[in-house]
């Protein structure tokens, strides 16, 4: 939780919360803060006669509403949309549209596990092909200087260079003899 610091202390002239005192209730960073009022997800605060920031109660609570958004994944732009919603009666439109988001959002999820899935098998197959060309970490580390694998050519002090590394054959932009496509 961020801590107040003295800029942010309350002044004497000040009704309601200061921007440090929001942000550590709500358990954010002052700038983060910030840029949720400059996004307009939190409306801007009055100012006190000294210039302060002077936020009413409901703000730690609306800032925490963005942050639990957040964790469930959705953007800021639906958090702003969600606060338009949050702001109606919570029946009839509203309820329909933050049910909508919701199923909008689990669709978003779906795809993104179906892609991690995907990512998931890529990369093991990555393993496994490196396993079977470079060996695990059984295999002694090479010499500084070595060529790992090498074979000698015939002609003396000359090698051949090891077999590609699957893994970072495949991050290549060209890659030749790598066993997996990176394609999800």
């Amino acid at each position: 939780m961020p801590a107040t610091t003295a800029s942010h202390a309350a002044p004497a002239d000040t009704a309601g919360f200061t921007i440090g005192e929001v942000a550590a209730r709500a358990g954010v960073s002052v700038q983060a803060l910030r840029y949720y009022e400059r996004r307009g997800l939190v409306q801007p605060a009055a100012r006190s006669r000294a210039g302060y920031r002077a936020y009413p109660p409901d703000a730690v609570r609306l800032v925490r509403f963005v942050k639990r958004a957040q964790a469930l994944g959705f953007t800021l732009s639906e958090v702003g949309e969600l606060i338009r919603l949050r702001g109606t009666v919570w029946r009839g439109e509203a309820a329909r549209g933050a049910r909508e988001a919701a199923v909008a959002k689990i669709r978003d999820v779906d795809v993104r596990v179906r892609q991690l899935g995907a990512l998931r098998e890529a990369l093991a197959d990555l393993v496994a092909a490196c396993d079977a060309t470079c060996g695990t970490d059984e295999r002694p580390t090479p010499r500084p200087g070595s060529v790992p694998n090498a074979v000698a050519s015939g002609a003396p002090g000359l090698a051949t260079a090891a077999p590609r590394c699957p893994i970072l054959g495949a991050l290549d932009d060209d890659p030749v003899d790598t066993p997996v496509s990176l394609t999800w």
